[in-house]
């Protein structure tokens, strides 16, 4: 539970949908 990967730039799962649209539309901005 504890990888090297963990702190304070981890993401709650429970946000991953949320954060995931976020950065798709950051994406599709950047491309237009």
């Amino acid at each position: 539970d504890w990888a090297p990967s963990d702190g304070p730039n981890m993401a709650p799962l429970a946000d991953m949908a949320k954060m995931l649209k976020r950065l798709k539309e950051i994406d599709r901005l950047m491309k237009d």
